[in-house]
């Protein structure tokens, strides 16, 4: 296509977007350059996305896969421990059933919140706006305001634990190998300023490079535990097929914990060429997390049976080959950090920036970020306990996440067009994420408890 054919189609894109004289209800809001709103018709969406760098089919499955298969995987084996090596498999499907049913839900909802609010794409705290615009307009904030502050807590739990699991694998390593031995909280001390000297980073592109490295090095290890756990897998005979209800909620905490791609799903729906592609791309990547995750909770009881930790790797052997694996789990999860530090981030500074002048804007931020790292680490080094803080935080935030708030904002947003049955299954979701939620949260409070006055 030629200079001016190019500059002609831009020409007629633009025409398009101010006229809006007509079709008022065939109209989205869409940001221009300078961030003003334009309005556009419906059928220009499909020609503007591909005018945009959108990403393929196949790049937001591998995208998928990426954040669904991280550090959560690590914890199954302890999970299915805590559930029996009969119920945790059978539990861990359920939960991928249902996380899965939880996502397309959430998919479908904000597309027609989409509609109604006439904008070309939602994240999940204004899909909640939106759905609470409905019912109550003059307290629609409140939802995203909702979704947001429970995202927050979720991502400063999850960088607890990373810390956590970073300062345990590398007192460990250099334990056995007899090249120092500290305790964790040392480690954690030692982490610190290292942490903070990264987190100063602002750009998140200049982080890409970080969370490369974090994949490959993830992907070595969790194949190389693959190929120690398979051979070395005992019989299920010896194991109890059911743990016991005592020890269920813990299994759910560290379950839904694993599951914790659902904040990134709208991301990436909207990043997409083909967005009416994006449930296959659903149902095809969590398939196939779902058979990796049952395999390693499986293999991973088999092989450890009531040992098993809150990392699959403390019970790796201290051999040289898996303190490799060791450490390199350790460093990506190190460089994982960042990326899940960005998320509250973004959504705390906005609102910080709006309070104070923009000259002290650097410094606030700097501050805040320290002050993340600081918070973390203190928190990782008073509750050294990965287990119970993995389970607190997927029961705690992660159940409503993943279960509660897809189901209230579908039932809401279909309303009118959902049967009895469809309205059924969804406060049957709404019930098991609270009884989840509630159970999970007090049975790894006690147990956080319990141990800490043992200690």
């Amino acid at each position: 296509m030629s200079e001016v054919a190019v500059e002609e189609e831009e020409m007629e894109l633009e025409r398009k977007m101010e006229d809006t004289t007509e079709k008022e209800d065939d109209l989205f809001y869409m940001q221009d350059g300078n961030g003003e709103k334009q309005l556009i018709e419906i059928d220009d969406i499909k020609e503007i996305n591909e005018k945009c760098h959108k990403t393929t089919t196949f790049q937001s499955l591998m995208h998928l896969l990426k954040v669904s298969i991280g550090t959560g995987i690590l914890g199954l084996p302890v999970a299915v421990m805590n559930a029996g090596v009969v119920v945790g498999p059978i539990s861990l499907f359920i939960v991928a059933i249902i996380t899965t049913h939880c996502m397309l839900i959430l998919v479908d909802s904000a597309r027609e919140l989409c509609k109604l609010s006439k904008r070309s794409s939602l994240d999940y705290g204004e899909t909640a706006e939106e759905c609470f615009r409905i019912v109550t307009p003059s307290h629609a904030r409140k939802g995203r305001y909702t979704v947001n502050i429970v995202l927050c807590i979720t991502q400063v739990g999850v960088c607890t634990v990373y810390v956590l699991f970073v300062a345990k694998n590398i007192e460990q390593v250099l334990k056995q190998l007899h090249v120092v031995d500290l305790s964790v909280k040392v480690w954690i001390l030692i982490l610190c300023p290292m942490l903070i000297l990264f987190i100063m980073i602002r750009n998140l592109s200049s982080l890409a490079w970080l969370s490369t490295c974090a994949n490959c090095l993830m992907a070595f290890a969790i194949v190389s535990i693959f190929f120690y756990l398979i051979p070395n897998t005992g019989s299920p005979s010896r194991l109890p097929k059911f743990a016991g209800w005592s020890m269920f909620p813990l299994f759910f905490g560290v379950a839904v914990f694993a599951f914790e791609a659902i904040p990134i799903v709208l991301p990436l729906e909207n990043e997409m060429r083909e967005p009416k592609r994006f449930p296959d791309v659903v149902k095809y990547g969590m398939t196939v997390v779902m058979v990796v995750y049952i395999s390693m909770g499986t293999f991973g009881y088999l092989t450890c049976t009531d040992h098993c930790e809150g990392s699959i790797t403390l019970n790796l052997p201290g051999t040289a080959f898996f303190s490799i694996v060791k450490l390199a789990v350790a460093v990506s999860v190190f460089f994982s950090y960042f990326i899940q530090a960005y998320v509250p981030l973004k959504i705390v500074e906005p609102w910080i920036f709006e309070q104070i002048p923009e000259k002290r804007h650097f410094i606030t931020d700097t501050a805040i970020r320290a002050l993340l790292v600081l918070f973390t680490c203190g928190l990782a080094a008073a509750v050294p306990q990965l287990h119970n803080v993995i389970s607190l935080v997927g029961a705690l935030t992660m159940s409503l996440l993943g279960f509660v708030f897809p189901v209230v904002i579908h039932s809401i947003t279909f309303y009118n067009d959902l049967s009895w049955i469809v309205h059924a299954k969804n406060v049957a979701i709404f019930v098991f994420g609270i009884l989840g939620c509630l159970a999970g949260t007090y049975t790894a409070i006690y147990n956080i408890i319990k141990t800490l006055q043992k200690s």
